[in-house]
């Protein structure tokens, strides 16, 4: 199926302009160059940053009072952080996953409790496949019961751990779903349910963890989010949307608590063979109708996506790169996972709006605007 439309996503024939994925690179220019132009925007924040400094020197009652609010936490920080560091090395580390009864996050706990971590995986519902894999892998977790939409739920489950473990030392978010439907067909009660699982619930978990990283001065939180984060694709709308949400949350969080010694991570996964399909997707009823106005778009690429979770790798990739995040403290902040990630999120950043997105229209077959003509504008 993915033949039909480009082999791009999987790279089963390289005899086309695009170089393969995996060699894919973003070009070295102004793009990609760490040291961003001169511009009044960013000579402004300097300013005020400057500004900021002068002000902690002021010896003065008022700019004294600054200084303490300004390099309390700090300073508190660096002490925390490197008493954590210590204990860290001393102690086994307590993970807690969400989202654990199947798929990724059944992959992750599975490792990470077979490498020596303490796991407390959290089911919403049977986790029944979860401690059969875990009892024939022959390693020990702990389930606790969690469900990231129920914020007492996730209070309890919280407690439970603290109760168990003392501390938490890393936050996997895992727990999410896709929604398949257009923005025309989707039901408030299904954007609302994409959001409160993908986004609200990732918040009220860290919400809840956060005071206890805080005062233990360290601490990892790792989202699982998507390359759709990075792109869109159609019929994805809500689902999308949902992931770029992940990354936006990560990119701030991780500035709001680094002074605390917690960081944070996404990892953009691709597709992978999980029971994403069965149990991960729901699909709206009227888009997926035989009378719907985007039939031709929903026979054609549906079938894709299911192919391609379907027929899938394994999800241990995922369970690796959880782990290395939580081993190196330089991890980048976003982990690109999988063969669409690792083609797509790089392209994008080398391309610009429209070039990206008639790439993805090739490469998926998609219908061109109405007056369009294939492979350009």
């Amino acid at each position: 199926m993915w033949d039909k439309v480009g082999d791009l996503v999987f790279a089963r024939s390289v005899n086309r302009t695009e170089p393969a994925p995996r060699d894919l690179a973003p070009p070295v220019g102004p793009r990609n160059q760490r040291s961003a132009p001169p511009s009044p925007v960013l000579s402004r924040y300097r300013a005020l940053a400057t500004h900021c400094i002068v002000e902690l020197n002021d010896p003065s009652p008022i700019g004294v009072k600054r200084m303490q609010r300004a390099v309390r936490l700090p300073a508190l920080t660096k002490a925390a952080a490197h008493h954590g560091m210590e204990r860290e090395t001393m102690m086994t580390k307590n993970v807690l996953i969400t989202g654990a009864g199947s798929g990724m996050g059944l992959a992750t706990a599975l490792h990470l409790a077979g490498s020596g971590y303490r796991v407390f995986a959290g089911v919403r519902g049977s986790e029944a496949d979860l401690t059969a894999a875990a009892d024939a892998r022959g390693v020990e977790l702990t389930t606790v019961r969690l469900d990231v939409q129920n914020a007492e739920s996730v209070r309890a489950a919280v407690a439970e751990v603290m109760a168990a473990a003392g501390r938490i030392d890393v936050l996997v978010n895992n727990a999410g779903f896709g929604l398949l439907a257009t923005v025309e067909d989707g039901t408030d009660e299904e954007m609302i349910r994409q959001f409160d699982v993908n986004v609200f619930g990732l918040l009220r978990v860290t919400r809840e963890v956060l005071p206890h990283m805080r005062q233990a001065g360290s601490g990892v939180i790792i989202n699982i989010s998507s390359f759709l984060g990075r792109m869109g694709l159609p019929l994805l709308t809500h689902y999308n949307a949902s992931k770029y949400a992940v990354e936006g949350i990560t990119d701030s969080l991780r500035l709001e608590v680094a002074p605390f010694g917690i960081r944070v991570h996404s990892i953009l996964a691709g597709l992978f063979g999980t029971n994403f399909v069965k149990k991960g997707l729901v699909a709206n009823a009227q888009t997926t109708a035989e009378d719907s106005p985007y039939r031709e778009l929903v026979s054609h690429f549906v079938p894709i996506v299911a192919a391609a979770i379907n027929e899938g790798p394994a999800p241990q990739p995922i369970a690796d790169a959880v782990k290395a995040i939580i081993e190196n403290e330089d991890s980048d902040i976003a982990v690109m996972v999988g063969t669409e990630a690792e083609t797509f999120v790089p392209l994008r950043r080398s391309m610009d709006d429209k070039e990206f997105e008639q790439h993805v229209i090739t490469t998926f077959g998609l219908p061109h605007a109405k007056g369009q003509k294939a492979g350009g504008s």
